[in-house]
């Protein structure tokens, strides 16, 4: 089912209830799954007051992520509704815009003149109308339709790793990296039976071998993991999201690099499902050192990494966990020096976008370039790409 967010203000002047009703329904009428439809019951003043500001964004941070459409009211002035466009707008989400007719011309200029392709404002005269002009843009053959962000083929992602599987440890610096490989390793030291979860070629599981612990590696490529059965015990060809296992079989999960290409608040649940209850997961991911970064990075990935889900921050990282049922015990971050030709960078890129790719990252904000070290000469660029490793432990269901 397609996944919508609704982008309506919270803290400043609000329409009528009935018109954020009438979005819900017409968003549910329409076969979409609203993310967060507790938008339409904000807090109090006194509740507010209670959360903290990063928990509140990197909660919906992170469910606008995970949508695949987004239906904004922006009849009222609100600084929340804008930034959520520009995010929408940077992951390449479809936006459908409403606006009241008769405040109409107080809307936000920038709104209103939002040249985005896949941005459509459409006006009401009642909020009647609203439920009937989502279904419209949802139904067969409509602008909204042909454009909603499609999920990542799940084959095309299979494909890319069966045919890099030959080159794949040595294909970038953070394969082998012996800090990551090392700090895996020894959280998972005596646990009896471990997962390594998108195993690859298996060599984050090989080294947890290395504690005399027996490994499970799974993964979608059988290419990846031909070459990984000689380095674990077991070698298992699954979904990441759908795990094939009953419940309760592991004492601890590793997962590498993997949560960017998939569902990745399904995959978190699956893992604590199949996790014991003093079981342990950790996790290595790349992740951007601010917001700021974060924006930059992943404009530039979903450009020339056309397969890549999202991009993460230390903060939205641990927060999928803390959504997907996990406390998190223990977090690092470390940096890892990565040299790309420009070849590299743009090999999936297209060829009318690679002048474009190229002046991005020459003109890549300070702020970029001083937190990743970015440094740029005639054959590519080099950077520092920070990683967070973290440790995480179930919630007790009880």
């Amino acid at each position: 089912m397609t996944r919508v967010f609704l982008s309506i203000p919270v803290q400043g002047k609000r329409l009528p209830s009935g018109v954020y009703d009438a979005m819900i329904r017409g968003a549910r009428a329409g076969g979409l799954r609203v993310v967060n439809a507790e938008v339409n019951e904000p807090p109090t003043l006194a509740e507010l007051a209670r959360l903290s500001p990063h928990v509140v964004y990197s909660h919906n941070r992170a469910l606008l992520e995970t949508a695949s459409f987004m239906v904004a009211e922006v009849s009222q002035p609100s600084l929340g509704v804008g930034y959520e466009i520009a995010i929408a707008e940077m992951l390449g989400i479809p936006i459908l815009a409403l606006a009241d007719s008769s405040l109409l011309p107080q809307a936000s200029l920038m709104i209103r003149g939002l040249s985005y392709r896949h941005f459509h404002l459409v006006s009401y005269a009642h909020p009647d109308e609203i439920s009937g002009i989502i279904q419209a843009f949802v139904g067969q053959g409509s602008p909204i339709a042909a454009s909603v962000r499609a999920e990542v083929d799940d084959a095309a992602v299979v494909s890319h790793f069966d045919h890099l599987a030959e080159v794949y440890d040595e294909s970038t610096e953070w394969r082998r990296n012996e800090e990551v490989l090392h700090w895996l390793s020894s959280r998972l030291e005596g646990r009896a039976r471990c997962l390594d979860l998108g195993a690859g070629t298996g060599l984050v599981g090989a080294q947890i071998r290395r504690h005399g612990t027996k490994v499970v590696g799974l993964d979608r490529s059988g290419e990846m993991l031909r070459l990984a059965a000689s380095r674990l015990d077991w070698a298992v060809r699954g979904d990441a999201t759908s795990l094939p296992f009953a419940a309760m079989q592991f004492d601890g999960v590793a997962v590498r690099s993997v949560l960017h290409y998939l569902d990745d608040l399904e995959c978190i649940r699956e893992v604590k499902r199949i996790l014991r209850a003093d079981g342990v997961l950790v996790c290595a991911q790349a992740t951007a050192p601010d917001t700021g970064a974060a924006a930059w990075w992943e404009f530039l990935k979903r450009r020339t990494q056309p397969l890549r889900r999202r991009f993460y921050t230390t903060a939205t990282l641990l927060q999928r966990f803390k959504s997907g049922g996990f406390y998190i015990v223990e977090s690092t971050i470390i940096r890892i020096e990565r040299r790309e030709t420009w070849e590299g960078v743009l090999r999936y890129c297209p060829p009318t976008e690679s002048d474009g790719i190229r002046a991005m990252i020459r003109e890549a904000p300070a702020a970029v370039v001083n937190a990743n070290r970015l440094r740029i000469d005639a054959e590519g660029m080099t950077y520092e790409q920070h990683w967070t490793l973290l440790l995480a432990a179930p919630v007790s269901s009880a």
